[in-house]
This record gives structure tokens, C-alpha cells and sequence, in this order.
């Protein structure tokens, strides 16, 4: 309706149930909200929700109704009756529910036997009580000293001091581009921040009290703006090339038939 209308302004009454506590506060800074903002924190989650398959595009490949990948009801109704389904399991769930009961009623029958007359490899019961012995260390008494010998030769590092030391290798942290203007994100620590509330889980909260110097506002600031699935992937892609330039990378070959792929995080 603001295109349709040629509105400028928003008015002050506008949906925000899809918006965060700290995009709100963001968008409502002066009471009134600011129509950019607004504009970029809906289409950032209008792009996570397609992704998601939450809302979908009528005639789209790549965001298709989630029922496009499903069996027509009809064809299913005609499988189900002619029995044709290929489940691997029976069509009748009471029956199969039966079966399932039945098969657990005879094994653990046969392991309480095996238990009681200890015939289970590592376990015995004593008075009742099903003790289960513990694996025994079959690695040799010298590699475990080896082993104890080089872990030592190695510092703690706290992994937001390793995250910076590995920007400052790579600059991968620059690759978090403003969602508006294009820039590299100033406050360094408070993006890196960003990413380990990311990778974590721990929300910009949670991550700022486990940080020094940094505001749950900044944090929120850097994944609100900077933080999206194309700006991690560019900064994935930094760390690669500068795995691929390192010396030890050419010993496996010169990642034409594969590629060293280290992901920041474990779900973009």
C-alpha cells in the first residue's frame, strides 16, 4: 500500500510481529519508525521465512509451496488402497504397533535372562543392580604420554581472541558488508561478537555478557545489518582462498578436484 499510494512516511501504527525486541528498539528509536529500517528488517525476514518454507511464490522453482514436494492426495489415496505406498513397514498402524510391542516384550525378556545369569559381555547385576564395566584404554602407555606431552606444548586461547587473530590472517570479517551502503563493519570485535552469538546460539544478550566492551545493542546492531547469508558465505570464501595460499594446503594438490571448506558457522 506505501508504493501503491506513494507514501513516504510510515504510519505509526505498522506490523511488527515478525520483528525482534532489538529490532523494535532500532526501528522506534525516536517513538516514530523509521521507514529504512523497517523496510530492511521485513525483507531480511521475509528472505529468511522463504528460505524456510514458511511463505512461498506462486510459480517459483526455488520457493515452491512445501506440498509441491509432497504425493498428490489423490495418487496417495489410490497407493494406500492397492496397498502400494512402499512405506517398508505395514499400513495397518494398530498392527504394526502390535508387532513393534511383541518384538520388545521378546528382547527384553531374553536381555533380562542374559543378565541374570551373566551371560552380557562387561555387564553384571549385583543385588538387583546392573553394573556396566568400563572400556579399558587400549592405547599404549607411551602414546598417552606423547599425547599428554604435545598438549601441553599448546597455549589456551580464548576463541574470540582466535576468531580475531584469524581475521587478521584473513580479513574474513570484512566481508560482512552494511546491508545498505556496502561498507566493512567498523567496530571489528562487536561483528566477531556477532558471529559466535551465531554459531553459539547464545543470542546478542547472553553474548555480550560473556564479552568485554561490547553491548547486546552493538551485537544486535552487526547481525541486524551486517550479518546474511551472502555476507557469510563471501567471508567462508575468504577463509578458503587463504587456506588454498597456504604452503601446507599444496600438499594435498591445488584444490581444483576438492576444496578445503572450513564453515564459521554450522547452519547457513
Amino acid at each position: 500500500m506505501l508504493y501503491v499510494e506513494g507514501r513516504r512516511i510510515l504510519p505509526d501504527r505498522v506490523p511488527v510481529g515478525h520483528l525482534g525486541a532489538t529490532e523494535r528498539k532500532l526501528i522506534f528509536d525516536d517513538g516514530k519508525p523509521d521507514r529504512r529500517l523497517y523496510e530492511i528488517a521485513t525483507f531480511a525476514h521475509l528472505r529468511d521465512r522463504l528460505h524456510s518454507r514458511d511463505v512461498w511464490v506462486e510459480g517459483s522453482r526455488s520457493f515452491r509451496p512445501i506440498d509441491e514436494d509432497l504425493m498428490p492426495k489423490p495418487t496417495f489415496v489410490v497407493l494406500k488402497g492397492q496397498d502400494q505406498l512402499g512405506l517398508g513397514v505395514q499400513s495397518d498402524g494398530a498392527a504394526w504397533l502390535a508387532e513393534v510391542r511383541e518384538m520388545m516384550d521378546v528382547n527384553l525378556k531374553r536381555l533380562a535372562w542374559r543378565a541374570r545369569f551373566g551371560k552380557l559381555d562387561g555387564v553384571r547385576m549385583e543385588n538387583g543392580t546392573l553394573i556396566v564395566t568400563p572400556h579399558t584404554s587400549d592405547v599404549p602407555a607411551a602414546a598417552e604420554a606423547l599425547n599428554a606431552e604435545i598438549t601441553e606444548m599448546y597455549s589456551l586461547v580464548e576463541v574470540p581472541d582466535l576468531l580475531r587473530e584469524v581475521h587478521e590472517w584473513t580479513g574474513f570479517a570484512d566481508q560482512f558488508t552494511h546491508v545498505g551502503t556496502g561498507d566493512a563493519p567498523l567496530n571489528i570485535s562487536a561483528m566477531l561478537a556477532g558471529v559466535l552469538a551465531d554459531g553459539t546460539n547464545l543470542g546478542p544478550k547472553r553474548m555480550a555478557g560473556a564479552s568485554k566492551g561490547i553491548s547486546a545493542h552493538q551485537i544486535g546492531w552487526m547481525r541486524s545489518f551486517h550479518a546474511r547469508s551472502e555476507t557469510y558465505r563471501a567471508a567462508q570464501a575468504c577463509v578458503t582462498d587463504a587456506h588454498t595460499r597456504h604452503p601446507h594446503s599444496q600438499i594435498w594438490g591445488d584444490g581444483t578436484t576438492a576444496i578445503i571448506r572450513w564453515a564459521i558457522l554450522p547452519r547457513q
